[in-house]
């Protein structure tokens, strides 16, 4: 008999859910099968996806063999006495009077590439981002009551990669900047959720809370910017500033 009440009080409450959110429901329908019209309208969209994994896996392939090559930069000394070419030789790094060693301009290139890579597999993620959100809205606005209409996929591949190449670097520049400053704190975070102490462990999980917080608002906001851009053709900072004053605007 509770189990029969319980289960008659959740079937009440979900009516009322039902009946109170009728219309954000039908419009979520709506959204869902306005979206499987479009991919079965645009099946060519998923190209877009390949060609931007061979052009990431093609970047990795060049970033490896420019590490290698870099690996070789530098002083190096035998291990052993003489000049053998038998024996084993290991990077001199130089140290100073304390005996800690010292950042060299190889150090330094190897940062370099570092943020170059990550750089530039965000910046293709995010025009693969934009390319889907462009095409998104040619789409719709070629349609009408008489029909629906095409997506403009080259037009939006053009968008990408000539009008708003700069906007697009820019977000991803950001989120790059971001992962960079957050992965060391991140690293703390996790040493101090790892603590025995309560104290510090609570410290490193709010941290850790914090950081996630920041990273996704920052990846939403770059969401925003690019659909906004996407459907007036504005930059980057007016996309993510009136993009984000839309979404307010419709909160609830």
């Amino acid at each position: 008999m509770g189990i029969m009440i319980g289960g008659l009080v959740l079937l009440v409450i979900f009516n009322l859910v039902l009946f109170c959110k009728w219309k954000q429901i039908k419009i979520a329908i709506a959204v869902v099968d306005a979206t499987a019209d479009f991919f079965v309208a645009t099946k060519r969209i998923n190209l877009v996806g390949i060609m931007y994994f061979i052009l990431m896996a093609i970047w990795f392939v060049f970033w490896i063999a420019c590490v290698i090559a870099m690996s070789g930069v530098g002083k190096y000394k035998w291990l052993g006495k003489g000049t053998n070419t038998n024996q084993e030789r290991a990077r001199d790094y130089p140290v100073d009077d304390k005996g800690k060693r010292v950042q060299t301009k190889e150090d330094y290139m190897v940062d370099f590439m570092i943020f170059s890579c990550l750089w530039v597999v965000i910046w293709l993620k995010d025009s693969n981002v934009f390319v889907l959100m462009a095409s998104v809205s040619t789409y719709y606005f070629d349609s009408g009551p008489s029909g629906e209409g095409s997506a403009q996929v080259k037009l939006a591949l053009k968008w990408a990669h000539t009008t708003h190449t700069g906007s697009i670097a820019f977000g991803s520049l950001i989120q790059t900047l971001l992962t960079l400053t957050v992965y060391p704190i991140m690293k703390y975070a996790d040493a101090c959720a790892d603590s025995s102490n309560p104290g510090v462990r609570a410290q490193g999980i709010c941290l850790k809370a914090c950081l996630k917080c920041i990273e996704d608002m920052v990846e939403y906001l770059n969401k925003v910017a690019y659909a906004y851009m996407a459907i007036t053709g504005n930059k980057y900072c007016s996309s993510a500033w009136n993009g984000f004053l839309l979404n307010i605007k419709h909160i609830c």
